[in-house]
């Protein structure tokens, strides 16, 4: 029996994308907690565990933007 072929190579991304350039790592909002099932909590907990998520969330996109707008003063200041 033969071996099967080596799985393909995956593409080089020939730009990198904006958070490489910024250095960040890839988040998305589910590593904050978004769309994660608390149903077996308690209330009290959901509320809390809602609220932190919704907190994170706010502070993760704060991040972002305020990266976003140092890399392109950045970008203005070297042209």
């Amino acid at each position: 029996m033969p071996t099967p072929p080596p799985p393909p190579k995956p593409l080089s991304a020939s730009t990198p994308s904006k958070s490489e350039l910024l250095g960040l790592p890839w988040l998305v909002t589910a590593d904050v907690g978004v769309g994660e099932d608390w149903s077996h909590s308690n209330k009290q907990r959901q509320r809390t565990r809602k609220e932190r998520v919704e907190c994170d969330l706010t502070w993760m996109w704060t991040l972002w933007a305020t990266k976003r707008e140092a890399y392109e003063k950045h970008c203005i200041s070297v042209l």
